[in-house]
């Protein structure tokens, strides 16, 4: 993402250090997946400042929300979904047939 642009855009909406956020970002490019606990882990800031952030780039058409189920018993990513409303309530994880529900669900941003 273009360094010039982030700022442009979350300079005057966050409250955290905006040049380790614009750093972070600018290394993500057009196809790549961002997910909400990287940010955390290398940034360090809270989760409501996280999400601000992404929904800030959301709106601004640099990332698009997307739901995926995520099986803790083999740490695995699975379907992806572009809609909360067409996840289906439980799905069989493809690598080691557990069933997941809703509680797999993770967020995930993709970069447009």
């Amino acid at each position: 993402m273009s360094h010039d642009l982030l700022e442009k855009i979350l300079s005057d909406s966050i409250n955290s250090d905006i040049d380790a956020i614009i750093n972070f970002f600018s290394n993500y490019k057009k196809g790549d997946f961002i997910y909400p606990s990287v940010l955390k882990r290398h940034l360090n800031i809270d989760e409501k400042e996280i999400y601000k952030i992404l929904s800030i780039l959301e709106k601004s058409n640099l990332l698009k929300i997307y739901y995926e189920y995520f099986c803790y018993n083999c740490n695995r990513s699975s379907q992806l979904y572009e809609y909360y409303s067409k996840l289906p309530e439980s799905y069989i994880c493809e690598n080691c047939e557990d069933n997941l529900t809703l509680g797999n669900v993770r967020v995930v941003y993709k970069v447009i």
